[in-house]
């Protein structure tokens, strides 16, 4: 058990360094500045959530001693999904379509924020986070965070009608541009990513079902 937390805290403190580093480059610390528009985008802040969850974990683990400290398994569920969001609409649907230096200042944070921490979380959650029954595992709830975003960017390009710095759109992300689209098609739009994100999680719940299964008949 000591050996399986020393490799859990080192393995958390490596999804620290590299969701930090990688919000770092993005909001400019490393330059100097502070970019509050990099906040703007689902990317950094879903970074910067997954920053900040791993702090907590990492310190309440050391204090735990002997004990394996973890949210909410529905909580952990919905970071993970958050995140696994994050990696798999960039480098799917707009890494095509987006210049370089309007979503990551290099390849070092392109790589950290779409790639790296996503992929780090989903290893950590089907490895450290155990559950008990299929039923606790909710993964309706854990689309909250992702259409909390796209209703706030939504709001907040509505109410501002500013662009963002380095791009002609006040909105982050071109599948959610009102003043381009109109509203009934990113209405359809919001749908089918929902209806994405819900089935990915009922996915992701049943492989981590199957996943707990294989481990305890092979303790068995």
């Amino acid at each position: 058990m000591q050996y399986y937390r020393k490799f859990m805290l080192l393995f958390r403190i490596l999804i620290v360094i590299s969701s930090g580093v990688g919000v770092a480059y993005e909001i400019g610390i490393f330059k100097g500045i502070f970019n509050w528009d990099a906040l703007l985008y689902y990317t950094v802040l879903s970074n910067a959530i997954i920053f900040g969850e791993f702090v907590y974990l990492v310190i309440k683990n050391i204090k735990s001693q002997n004990k394996i400290y973890n949210l909410r398994e529905n909580q952990m569920g919905a970071f993970m999904l958050m995140i696994m969001i994050t990696g798999l609409i960039f480098n799917i649907l707009l890494a095509g379509r987006i210049e370089a230096n309007t979503y990551a200042p290099d390849i070092i944070a392109n790589f950290l924020v779409h790639t790296l921490t996503p992929l780090l979380v989903f290893i950590d959650w089907l490895i450290f986070v155990a559950h008990q029954a299929k039923y606790q595992l909710k993964p309706i709830t854990w689309t909250e965070i992702p259409l909390i975003y796209l209703a706030f960017i939504i709001v907040y390009a509505e109410g501002t009608h500013r662009n963002i710095p380095g791009t002609n759109s006040p909105y982050p992300y071109f599948f959610i541009n009102i003043q381009k689209y109109g509203l009934k098609q990113v209405a359809l739009n919001v749908l089918v990513i929902f209806i994405v994100f819900l089935f990915m999680g009922y996915l992701l719940k049943w492989l981590k079902i199957g996943q707990t299964k294989f481990m305890q008949n092979r303790q068995n």
